[in-house]
C-alpha cells in the first residue's frame, strides 16, 4: 500500500560550522536506497505526532497518489499510439500541402538545390582559374621598360 511523501524541511537545527573539506574526510559512508527509504509505519507515525494529520488525510493522499500514477502509467502506454497517429497526420498534411500548392516532395527540392549548388561551385572553380591565369600572364607579360624598343645599345660592339 502507498502512503503519503515526506520531504526535507527548510528548518533546521545549527550546530556549528564545518569545512567542506572537513566534512569530506569525516563524514560516515554513503547510505543505500534502501536505508534511505522511510517505512510506512514510521511516516504515517510522523505525520499523525508532528502534523496532527488525520487517517482520513492520508488515506485521502494516498488516493490521489495512486490516481496520479495510474494516470502517468496511462500516458506513457498510449504514448506510441498517440505518436503513430500523430506522425500519420503530420505526413498527409505536408502531402495535402503539396498537392494544394503544386510543390516538389522536400526530397526533391533537395535535389534542385544541390544541383544549383554544385553548378555554382564549378562556375566558380571557372573564375578562379579565369583569374589565376591572367594575374599570370601580367606578371610574365614584358614591361615597358622590358619592351624591345627600349633595350639599351650601348653595351653592344660598334
Amino acid at each position: 500500500m502507498l502512503c503519503p511523501f515526506c520531504s526535507i524541511s527548510w528548518e533546521y537545527n545549527v550546530v556549528g560550522e564545518l569545512g567542506l573539506d572537513d566534512y569530506e574526510n569525516t563524514r560516515p559512508a554513503r547510505r543505500s536506497h534502501f536505508e534511505m527509504v522511510l517505512p510506512r509505519k514510521v511516516r504515517q507515525d510522523m505525520l499523525r505526532r508532528e502534523w496532527d494529520v488525520t487517517q482520513r488525510d492520508i488515506a485521502e493522499a494516498v488516493r490521489r497518489n495512486v490516481k496520479i500514477k495510474n494516470q502517468r502509467k496511462a500516458t506513457v502506454n498510449n504514448l506510441n499510439k498517440a505518436t503513430k497517429l500523430e506522425e500519420a497526420m503530420e505526413s498527409a498534411s505536408r502531402k495535402l500541402k503539396r498537392l494544394v500548392f503544386l510543390q516538389k516532395p522536400v526530397s526533391k527540392q533537395v535535389e534542385v538545390l544541390e544541383t544549383k549548388v554544385k553548378k555554382a561551385e564549378k562556375e566558380r572553380a571557372k573564375l578562379r582559374l579565369q583569374i589565376q591565369m591572367s594575374q599570370e600572364y601580367e606578371e610574365a607579360a614584358p614591361t615597358e621598360d622590358e619592351s624591345p624598343e627600349a633595350v639599351d645599345t650601348s653595351t653592344s660592339s660598334s
